[in-house]
C-alpha cells in the first residue's frame, strides 16, 4: 500500500494546485448569480446573471443570444460547441461545466438536437464534460477571459451506465442527492443527482472510476466501479454518519506550515485506492486543518507543501485524536542552462531533476539567463536533464545532493545534436516506399530507468521519393523504427554523431496476411465468436480474437513459419485448435480450424474450486498459456492439447504433465491445501 500511496501523491499534485488556484478568494468582492434558461437559435442556451444586492433594483432579462455571439454581461466568458458520437455524429447530451474537482456542477444544460449547446459563466478555469446514459466525453479543461467566448467540441466515447439507490444510514432512500464518477486522482468525469424515488442513473466511461454519492450532513459513500462498455452495473450508494479529523502540520523545528495541502485517500473494496473532492483541505495560518463528513473507516492522510518533502501516514481513523504532521525541508538545487559551442544562456528550457533510477523527481521551466531552481529534493544522487527549442536535450553530470541545504554551480550544456537522413526502400524491387513513417525508439535516459523524464521521441514522414531527416537528435546509439501500411515493421540501430549528418537506407519487406475461421464443429455450420488466437512466431505472439462471424484477420505479418493456436472456452471445458503456417511476403495464408483435436485432459479440483488451471508447454511455445477454469464441481476438461511436456499451474501449486502423440485420453486431479493462502 505504501507503493500506490507514493504514487498517488505524484499523481495528484496537478490536481491540487487547480483546486487551490480555484479556492483562491477573488480580488474582487464577490458577484452572486443566478442561473435563467432561454432558448437560442440552433439550441438552448444558459446564461448566468448577477444576482441584485440588496436595495439593487433586479437586473433586465438577458436578450436571447445566439449560440456564437458573444457574452453580453462583460464579466461572463461563453463556451459552445456541439457534442457528438466517437463516429463523428452530432446528438443530444448534457453537457456540464464546473471545477475539476468540484462535486457540483455551476452551470449544465441538454443540447439540442443537432448537438449544438452554449453556456455563460464567470471567467477562469473549468473543466467541461458531456454524458448520455451510456456514452461519455472525456473532460476538457478550459481557460475562459471574461468577455470573450471558446469553441469547445465535444466527442463521446461508448461508456457504461452505473446505477443504483443513494439511501441514507437508516438505508431512507435519498432524492436529490449528489452523484458524482471520479478518477483516482479525484477528477471529477461526470455529475448527476438521485431523484424522487432516490434512484439515480449516471454514464461513466468503460474504466477504473469512483463513484461517490453525497448529501448534506451525511458523509459521502464512495465505492469503486470498472464496467464494460454498452454494460449496466448496479451500485447502491448508502451515505454514513459524519465524522471528523483534525490536526496540525508543522516543521521539523515546530513551527505552523500554513497553506499546506492535505489529502485523505482510502483503500476501496477492490484494493484500489480512492479519493474524494471534499477529502482535501488546506492548513491554515496556525498549519491547524479539519476534515468534515467523512465516511467511517481506516484512511491514509498526506500533506504537501513548496519546500518540503511530502509526508503521509497510514491507518488514520476519522473521530480520533488530533494528527500531526512533521514535514522536512527539502534540499534546493541551483544551475545554468547554457548552450555547448559557447556558454551563452538557452532561453526557456524545461527542466528536470532525475534520479539515476530514471525517475523524474521535479520540473521547472525557467525564462532568461537559463537559470533554474529546483526545490523540495529527497537526498540521493541525481542528474539534471534539459531541453530546449532548437536544440537535442542533454544532461549535467551526476551530484549528490544531501539532507537538506542548497547544490549550486550545476551546469547543462545543450548543443543541436546529430542529424539522421536518409531513405526508405521496398526491399525486393528498391522502389522508394512513400509515406513510411521514421521514429526514435526509446529516449534519451532508456539506460536509466523504464520512466523517461523528456520526451526525445523523433518523428517525420517520408515524401513521395520516400526520403526523411531527423534533426536534433542525441548523440549515441539510437534505435529507429520505420513503418507503413502493408509493410513489416523494421527496427535498425544507428550510431548518431554530434554535429554530424548521418545518412541511412531502411529496406522494408512487404508483410504478409492471415485469414481464417474458427468453427465449433467439423460439419456444422457454428461459428465461434471471441474464441482466442495465438499466432507465435519465431520473434513475436501475436494474440487476438475472432470476429462475430468466427474470422480472423492479421495483416503485416513478417514471412515466416508460425505456429497457430484457437481456444474455446465454455464452463469447466476449453477446446484447444492447433496448426502450423508458413506466411509469405505479399501473400495470404488461409486456415480453417476446429478447436478440439483427439486428445483429452481431464479430472477435478479437490475440494471443488473454480479456480484456473494453467498449463504451458515447454520449449518453443513455452509463452502460450492454456487455461481452462474448472466449473463449480471442480470438474475441468482440456481437449486437443497438442502433445508435449507441460508445466501446471493451479492456486499456487505446480507440477508436470505429459500428453503423448496421437490420441490420448489423461486424467489428472488437483488436490488442494485446506487453505490455500498459507
Amino acid at each position: 500500500m505504501r507503493r500506490k500511496l507514493a504514487l498517488l501523491v505524484i499523481a495528484v499534485l496537478a490536481g491540487l494546485a487547480a483546486w487551490r488556484l480555484l479556492s483562491a478568494p477573488p480580488s474582487d468582492p464577490p458577484v452572486r448569480h443566478r442561473s435563467t434558461v432561454v432558448d437560442a437559435p440552433g439550441g438552448a442556451s444558459v446564461t448566468t446573471v448577477p444576482s441584485p444586492t440588496p436595495n439593487e433594483a433586479p437586473p433586465s432579462p438577458p436578450s436571447e443570444p445566439s449560440p456564437t455571439a458573444p457574452a453580453e454581461d462583460k464579466r461572463l466568458a461563453r463556451v459552445h460547441g456541439t457534442v457528438s458520437t466517437a463516429d463523428g455524429v452530432p446528438c443530444e447530451a448534457e453537457v456540464q461545466i464546473g471545477a475539476e474537482q468540484a462535486r457540483d456542477a455551476i452551470a449544465s444544460i441538454r443540447t439540442a438536437r443537432d448537438g449544438t449547446y452554449s453556456l455563460d459563466v464567470p471567467a477562469g478555469d473549468w473543466s467541461v464534460c458531456a454524458c448520455t446514459p451510456n456514452a461519455v466525453a472525456w473532460p476538457e479543461s478550459v481557460t475562459l477571459a471574461a468577455g470573450e467566448e471558446y469553441e469547445l467540441d465535444l466527442s463521446l466515447e461508448r461508456g457504461a451506465t452505473v446505477w443504483g439507490w443513494v439511501m441514507g444510514p437508516n438505508a431512507a432512500p435519498l432524492p436529490g442527492a449528489s452523484v458524482l464518477s471520479a478518477d483516482q486522482s479525484g477528477l471529477v468525469l461526470g455529475r448527476g443527482k438521485s431523484d424522487a424515488s432516490g434512484q439515480y442513473r449516471l454514464g461513466v466511461l468503460a474504466e477504473w472510476c469512483t463513484v461517490t454519492g453525497e448529501s448534506d450532513g451525511l458523509a459521502a459513500a464512495v465505492e469503486a466501479v470498472e464496467p464494460e462498455a454498452g454494460k449496466e452495473v448496479r451500485l447502491d450508494l448508502r451515505l454514513g454518519e459524519p465524522r471528523r479529523l483534525s490536526g496540525r502540520v508543522v516543521d521539523e523545528e515546530e513551527r505552523p506550515v500554513p497553506g499546506a495541502a492535505i489529502e485523505l485517500s482510502r483503500e476501496l473494496a477492490d484494493g484500489q485506492l480512492g479519493v474524494h473532492p471534499s477529502w482535501r483541505t488546506e492548513a491554515d495560518a496556525q498549519g491547524a486543518f479539519h476534515l468534515d463528513r467523512l465516511p467511517e473507516g481506516v484512511y491514509a492522510l498526506s500533506a504537501t507543501a513548496p519546500s518540503f518533502l511530502p509526508q503521509w501516514i497510514e491507518g488514520i481513523s476519522p473521530g480520533g485524536e488530533d494528527v500531526l504532521l512533521v514535514l522536512a525541508r527539502g534540499a534546493r538545487v541551483e544551475g545554468q542552462v547554457v548552450r555547448k559551442s559557447d556558454g551563452k544562456p538557452v532561453e526557456s528550457p524545461q527542466v528536470q531533476a532525475v534520479g539515476l533510477e530514471g525517475r523524474a523527481i521535479a520540473e521547472v521551466k525557467v525564462g532568461a539567463e537559463g537559470r533554474f531552481a529546483l526545490t523540495a529534493m529527497r537526498p540521493g544522487t541525481y542528474i539534471v536533464a534539459a531541453s530546449a527549442k532548437g536544440f537535442a536535450p542533454g544532461e549535467s553530470a551526476p551530484f549528490v545532493v544531501g539532507a537538506a541545504g542548497v547544490v549550486e554551480g550545476i551546469r547543462v550544456e545543450l548543443s543541436t545534436g546529430g542529424t539522421l537522413r536518409g531513405v526508405v526502400l521496398e526491399e525486393s524491387s528498391r522502389a522508394p516506399v512513400a509515406q513510411a513513417f521514421v521514429t526514435t525508439v526509446g529516449h534519451f535516459y532508456r539506460k536509466r530507468g523504464s520512466w523517461p523524464p523528456l520526451d526525445t521521441t523523433r518523428s517525420a514522414s517520408c515524401d513521395a521519393d520516400g526520403r526523411f531527416e531527423l534533426p536534433l537528435l542525441v548523440p549515441g546509439k539510437t534505435t529507429f523504427q520505420v513503418t507503413c501500411e502493408g509493410f513489416v515493421q523494421l527496427r535498425r540501430e544507428v550510431e548518431i554523431l554530434d554535429g554530424t549528418a548521418t545518412d541511412v537506407t531502411f529496406l522494408m519487406t512487404a508483410g504478409g496476411t492471415v485469414v481464417g475461421l474458427l468453427r465449433a464443429g467439423a460439419h456444422g455450420p457454428a461459428l465461434v465468436t471471441g474464441g482466442r488466437i495465438c499466432l507465435r512466431g519465431e520473434r513475436t505472439t501475436i494474440e487476438t480474437s475472432s470476429d462475430k462471424n468466427g474470422q480472423v484477420t492479421l495483416e503485416r505479418l513478417t514471412p515466416g513459419k508460425y505456429r497457430l493456436f484457437a481456444f474455446h472456452d465454455s464452463p469447466g471445458r476449453l477446446a484447444v485448435g492447433y496448426q502450423e503456417l508458413e506466411v509469405r511476403s505479399g501473400e495470404t495464408a488461409r486456415f480453417e480450424i476446429v478447436p478440439g483435436g483427439v486428445g483429452r485432459l481431464s479430472g477435478h479440483v479437490i475440494p471443488p474450486s473454480e479456480v484456473g488451471i494453467t498449463l504451458c508447454r515447454r520449449g518453443e511455445d513455452s509463452m502460450v498459456e492454456i487455461v481452462v477454469e474448472a466449473d463449480a464441481s471442480g470438474g475441468y476438461e482440456v481437449l486437443g492439447a497438442p502433445p508435449g511436456e507441460y508445466d501446471v499451474r493451479v492456486s499456487g501449486m505446480a507440477e508436470t504433465i505429459t500428453l503423448p502423440e496421437g490420441a490420448y485420453d489423461v486424467r489428472r486431479d488437483f488436490e488442494l491445501p485446506l487453505d490455500p493462502g498459507r
